[in-house]
């Protein structure tokens, strides 16, 4: 089927209508959970629409490119073909997903300040950032010991780092725990492997408490 680039903005958004339309499942997902995710935006040719306006528009038949993301999930830019056969899954990284009552809050950031409150939190970062550090505020007030292990991801989805923080507890009445652990971006973790501004994409951090995940975010380099 030809490439349709140059069609004008209204007819490219059709991609969902038509999917929507003809009963189909949306097919915009969430990578991490299967759900459908309804509050995507979908761009082409530099103008953004969401589903409910391309659900009034018309479409023809063509390979569109695209980009698709959603106020919760990274963007990503694919090809949809529109004609008699399924459109496959869409599948969006979210930016941050909690799991466990313990995380008070949780966000990705350059640094900490002197009272470990996070400098620069965000999703995207650039081979010039000298770090990310995934800044997790705990609401532990118990006095047992408590093991955190903080995985690396590479886009790939294969695992890059994986460090073990000494265990901690809280103290009843005290202030919140903060933990902080940081990926360099342009410093090679040993022989022969790229550091982490030469893999751009999605990476994911995994930030596990006692053997179970608590905190799963992501930024893109």
């Amino acid at each position: 089927m030809r490439r349709n680039w140059s069609r004008s903005l209204g007819a490219g958004f059709l991609v969902l209508v038509a999917l929507c339309v003809a009963g189909c499942i949306n097919p915009i997902v969430d990578s991490w959970s299967g759900e459908t995710v309804n509050d995507a935006l979908v761009t082409y040719q530099g103008v953004t629409y969401d589903i409910a306006t391309l659900q009034t528009m018309n479409i023809a038949p063509g390979d569109y490119q695209v980009i698709v993301g959603s106020p919760n999930h990274h963007p990503v830019l694919t090809t949809i073909t529109v004609g008699p056969q399924d459109v496959p899954p869409i599948r969006l990284i979210p930016y941050r997903r909690v799991y466990s009552p313990l995380v008070a809050d949780a966000v990705l950031c350059r640094g900490i300040d002197m009272q470990g409150t996070p400098i620069g939190p965000g999703w995207s970062y650039t081979p010039l950032d000298a770090q990310v550090v995934a800044w997790v505020r705990w609401n532990i007030n118990d006095v047992n010991l408590h093991y955190q292990v903080t995985r690396w991801y590479r886009p790939d989805g294969m695992l890059y780092r994986e460090d073990a923080l000494p265990p901690f507890a809280g103290t009843p009445g005290s202030v919140s725990l903060i933990s902080a652990p940081g990926l360099a971006l342009q410093v090679s973790p040993g022989w022969n492997v790229p550091a982490p501004a030469l893999l751009p994409g999605v990476w994911v951090v995994e930030v596990v408490i006692d053997g179970s995940c608590a905190v799963k975010m992501s930024f893109s380099i």
